[in-house]
Order: C-alpha cells, then structure tokens, then sequence
C-alpha cells in the first residue's frame, strides 16, 4: 500500500485481535494526526499504537541524505545554500530564518499540505497547492518560495534554490502496530528478547 495510507489502515484496525504491522514514514503519520482530528486522533492512536522509529539516519535509502533523514525545508531563491548550511555555524543562520509569507506566493506538495500548514502560518499567503514539481515551481518564478521534504537535495542545487532555516521536520522511518500486535509483542517478549522490529518481520 501507498505510504500515505498506512496510519489510517491501522487506525481502522486498532482494536482488532489479529496482530497487524504497518511501516510509514514519520511525516506520513504527523500528516494522518494533523488531517483528522489533531488533537483525539493522536490521543487515540498514541495510546493504542506501537510506535517505533527505525533509526535510518544515514542508512539505506537515506545514505545520502543531506540532513541524514527527510527534511521539511522552505525554499527559495536567495536563501542559504544546502552545503553551507550543514556546515555552518549557528550565528550564521540568523541572517536568514524563515520568512514573512505575506503577500507572497508559497506552493506547497499536496501530499503534506495539512502538515506544512500545522507548522507554518500561511494565512495571508497565496498558498499553491501542487501534486508535484514544488521546487520546480518555485525556481520557474511561478511562486516565492516552496516548503517541501528535502532529501538528496540534487533537484535544489539543480533549481538554485536555497533553504531558509530552520529545518521544520526531520521523517524516520515508523513502524505502527494495533492492539493485537501489542499483546503479541508482549507475549513473545515474556519467552524471548525480540525488538519489535524482528517481532514484526516474523509476523509479516
């Protein structure tokens, strides 16, 4: 299944006996928090969910991640280039911070869109919501600046566009879990010294 919909298929499943499993990201899950009722539905799902970050800083698919995950940036033209932003020294991100969106034209990736806004005040932004090509957008002068997830970085070296700090988000991988894969977690704990991690391929 698409990473988007995970949270909300173990969300429908949560009381469920039959232990199920679901791996997302980080961000998918904030996005599912913050689209349906923030505040009860991660009341309900923290309570109820197994929720485990996977550690992949730096590994896999993210080896060449430029801030080690996934990274929920502003763009733009004129902001601080990548490279010298993960080596810079903090005094020197003052000269940027996020910027006053009023009156200007901001796009954003559908995607994320509810969890940019819960970040980001846009109200008196001209906010262009697009299904793709975010920085793109943005380094073709059709809008200011773009907020989107950053990972290699190529495509803004690519576009000349710059961040402008701080870096909103950072995603892990996630792994959730119902109620009945947490009864299943603590009975296999109980005969055996398993992470959750191992509990959940065993049972895949």
């Amino acid at each position: 299944m698409r990473g988007e919909s995970i949270s909300e298929l173990i969300d429908k499943k949560l009381m469920n006996e039959e232990p199920v499993f679901g791996i997302t990201a980080e961000d998918l899950l904030q996005e599912y928090f913050v689209t349906t009722n923030p505040e009860s539905a991660e009341q309900r799902l923290t309570s109820n969910l197994i929720i485990t970050l996977l550690g992949l800083e730096n590994k896999g698919i993210y080896k060449n991640a430029v801030f080690g995950l996934p990274a929920l940036c502003v763009l733009g033209k004129g902001g601080m280039d990548l490279d010298c932003y993960v080596n810079a020294y903090w005094p020197e991100y003052a000269r940027y911070g996020v910027p006053d969106f009023q009156g200007k034209k901001v796009v954003i990736p559908q995607r994320y869109q509810r969890l940019i806004q819960f970040y980001v005040e846009l109200d008196m932004a001209d906010v262009i919501i697009r299904d793709g090509k975010v920085d793109v957008t943005a380094a073709q002068g059709e809008a200011d600046y773009a907020i989107d997830i950053v990972v290699t970085g190529k495509t803004c070296k690519e576009q000349k566009l710059g961040i402008f700090p701080p870096v909103l988000f950072l995603s892990d991988g996630v792994l959730l879990g119902n109620c009945g894969a947490k009864r299943l977690i603590n009975k296999t704990n109980r005969r055996n010294n398993y992470d959750i991690l191992s509990i959940a391929k065993r049972n895949a």
